[in-house]
């Protein structure tokens, strides 16, 4: 889909996305302007519609780009814990240190949750919905639990993160800080639920 994006040399393919991320970090998606993108990087705006075809494509490619940089970055790093509970925990432990080694990518997170809830996304939702959905399965696979305790727990903890968000992370510049607060307050939430560590 992106083959003439991928046919450039590597450094001028992170200096577009990190243009972009930058430019999206900034004024969002509907503020935005390629004119911006492509005078940071000194190229034509109809080279950068040689390679996306709109800036919805481009940001749309700039979230596939975050998020599998995350997973990657997770696959690498994450350990199967023995209780579901740790894997909880240890996954979002590897998240932040995950925004903590690519500041840009979390600000672009953080943006991003106020840009799916525009219209022009209605569509995209449900695909990041599935890959949260995914991810969460995935940790939880090999543990004795039913459909309705996943979901229970997968409720928790959405919560939790809402309100951490709203509460702690939206104004942050400075993901460090949070770690530790958020990872205590998240071990008292699934503590509530209760022991299901059996495998």
């Amino acid at each position: 889909m992106y083959d003439m994006f991928f046919k450039l040399e590597p450094d001028k393919q992170n200096r577009i996305i990190e243009a972009g991320l930058e430019e999206f970090c900034q004024r969002g998606y509907i503020n935005a302007s390629t004119n911006h993108i492509v005078k940071a990087i000194s190229i034509s705006k109809g080279s950068l519609f040689k390679y996306f075809n709109s800036k919805k494509e481009f940001y749309l490619f700039l979230v596939n780009f975050a998020n599998t940089k995350l997973i990657n970055y997770l696959d690498d790093n994450f350990m199967a814990r023995p209780t579901w509970q740790e894997n909880i925990l240890t996954y979002a432990g590897l998240e932040f240190d995950f925004h903590m080694k690519y500041p840009l990518i979390f600000s672009f997170y953080k943006k991003m949750m106020e840009d799916f809830q525009l219209e022009i996304f209605k569509a995209d939702q449900e695909a990041l919905l599935s890959y949260s959905q995914d991810l969460f399965k995935k940790l939880m696979g090999g543990f004795q639990l039913n459909e309705v305790e996943i979901r229970h727990i997968g409720f928790l903890v959405k919560g939790y993160n809402e309100w951490f968000y709203e509460t702690y992370l939206k104004d942050c510049s400075q993901v460090d800080e949070m770690k530790e607060r958020y990872l205590k307050g998240l071990k008292t939430h699934l503590s509530m639920i209760g022991d299901k560590d059996e495998k």
